[in-house]
């Protein structure tokens, strides 16, 4: 099997040698990133930094990482009993729900690994970690799973788990603010990416590189990564990350470069089109242009942006998610 371990022989292994108890293994595969010595870690690790709120934010944590666990596990056997049991679903679907259930438990990991290293940072941010885990609905979406770039071959797939591997513990050291260790992953990634011929991991790369360096003040850096996103994505036919390149360059020229004109005209409407029927690229967009109207000092026009943001985002995600909890900070 390749390394991401997909497809019918996915649902072989998940059937077992009992005939009559099919899909059993979805358990087993989350277990190599989170289970009892996994969460005893965490948590030790939690506790000894000795923040005071660790201990509560732990309690917190697990409870939403059980939660993650859950729900993985049962979308992971509906998947494979809709091929293996049902019939109501080809091989082919299978494979891709598979490969979207995988990537999501490879930034599980990710996240799980930083808890296992825990200092005062981890800590504060820990509810911004566990949120920023890919939504796992979007795995039950064939029509959008169909409508994304095909899945490496079996040759390449151990080396783009690699890439992913080291893209996603970049992403998480970054939303930790732990700078360093995601320059560090970033460049293990580098490395990786010039391992392999699968051309889509190029884009993959270029957004978490974009997002570090914008964290990190490097404005230019940051705009010169996401045009190269939008370049190649608009010339891969990769609307998805069209979208979301259109939506950090808007944000980025208009509000923190202070380019508003140009961020309106250059971004704008390629950024609503995209994202027409996403309730939560819907939102982004929305608020993006509440910071970039805000920089105009065109603030009544932000203030409606960011109310539609928040209107959208409490629709898409609930009225208590951390997204929500940030646009009222934009509005106040």
């Amino acid at each position: 099997l390749p390394a991401v371990g997909l497809g019918v022989a996915a649902v072989a292994f998940a059937t077992g040698s009992e005939q009559d108890e099919p899909c059993i293994g979805a358990q087993q595969q989350l277990a190599e990133v989170w289970d009892d010595g996994r969460r005893e870690a965490a948590e030790g690790a939690m506790k000894a930094t000795g923040v005071t709120y660790a201990a509560e934010t732990w309690n917190r944590t697990s409870s939403a990482l059980e939660g993650y666990a859950t729900e993985w596990t049962d979308m992971h056997r509906d998947a494979c009993l809709a091929t293996a049991v049902r019939r109501e679903q080809s091989t082919e679907v299978l494979d891709l729900r598979m490969g979207c259930l995988h990537r999501a438990k490879l930034e599980m990991g990710s996240v799980v690994r930083l808890f296992e290293d825990a200092d005062e940072k981890v800590v504060a941010r820990a509810r911004e970690l566990v949120e920023s885990l890919p939504e796992l609905e979007r795995c039950a979406d064939t029509d959008r799973l169909r409508s994304e770039v095909a899945p490496p071959s079996d040759e390449d797939a151990p080396k783009v788990d690699a890439l992913r591997v080291a893209l996603a513990d970049a992403h998480a050291a970054r939303l930790a603010g732990r700078f360093d260790d995601a320059q560090a992953a970033l460049e293990s990634a580098h490395e990786a990416l010039r391992q392999t011929s699968y051309e889509p991991a190029e884009i993959e790369y270029g957004h978490v590189e974009g997002a570090l360096f914008k964290n990190q003040g490097r404005y230019d850096e940051a705009e010169k990564a996401y045009r190269g996103v939008l370049e190649l994505a608009t010339r891969r036919l990769q609307p998805g990350a069209m979208r979301d390149a259109a939506i950090e360059l808007m944000t980025l020229v208009g509000a923190e470069q202070k380019r508003g004109e140009e961020a309106l005209q250059s971004f704008r409407m390629l950024a609503e089109q995209l994202s027409a029927g996403d309730l939560r690229s819907e939102a982004r967009v929305a608020s993006g242009l509440g910071f970039v109207l805000f920089s105009e000092r065109r603030y009544a026009e932000a203030e409606e942006q960011i109310r539609l943001a928040m209107k959208l985002m409490t629709q898409h995600r609930g009225p208590d998610h951390l997204e929500v909890a940030h646009l009222h900070e934009a509005l106040a």
